[in-house]
């Protein structure tokens, strides 16, 4: 009996995988219809789950010494530019409800603008450098005159082939039915190795 449920055990999660790999060239075949771009080598195309939305993907290209790189997602079975896409993926998530919308609009920082970066909870180390500026832990300001949710966060690059560590922070501000508004690196520093 131990061993039929080990085996049990074991073909679920081997379903559970192929099922998962399934998914992947699902979505590529979707973004070759839609783009009308072939792809001819799997490890070139980048899918980045964004794992607190609904049927929600990052999706770009790898390029070497920057990683994966992109601004497309996949919304259920649509593929768009991720600022004509994100009013859409928050609304199937719950933006319309108004105390949703600080954690709405940070994860979607976190997951979807920054899919394959690395967003910062926590100081560390340079930030104590000389001249380099304050940390702030990742926040949602809601302006309410304006109607609008404005995160910011500090981001540490992926490290490239320069002996340095780079930093940048990003101000993302949202409006009332979810588009991105506004989307820039409002700070950036480099502290070399």
């Amino acid at each position: 009996m131990k061993q039929l449920l080990s085996f049990i055990v074991l073909l679920l999660s081997l379903c559970a995988t192929a099922q998962e790999e399934t998914d992947v060239h699902a979505i590529m075949n979707l973004y070759s219809k839609h783009t009308g771009k072939v792809i001819n080598h799997v490890e070139e195309f980048c899918v980045e789950d964004a794992p607190s939305f609904f049927n929600v993907f990052s999706l770009g290209w790898f390029a070497h010494d920057l990683g994966c790189n992109g601004k497309d997602v996949l919304v259920g079975k649509k593929i768009g530019a991720m600022e004509k896409m994100v009013a859409k993926a928050l609304k199937e998530n719950g933006w319309k409800e108004t105390s949703k919308r600080n954690v709405l609009a940070v994860n979607w920082v976190k997951e979807v603008v920054l899919a394959w970066k690395s967003p910062m909870e926590a100081t560390n180390d340079d930030f104590e450098e000389r001249y380099t500026p304050v940390f702030e832990a990742p926040t949602c300001v809601i302006d309410s005159t304006a109607n609008a949710w404005t995160v910011t966060m500090w981001v540490a690059e992926p490290q490239g082939s320069l002996p340095q560590n780079d930093y940048f922070k990003i101000t993302v501000v949202f409006d009332n039915a979810g588009n991105i508004i506004k989307n820039e690196a409002t700070d950036h520093f480099t502290v070399e190795l």
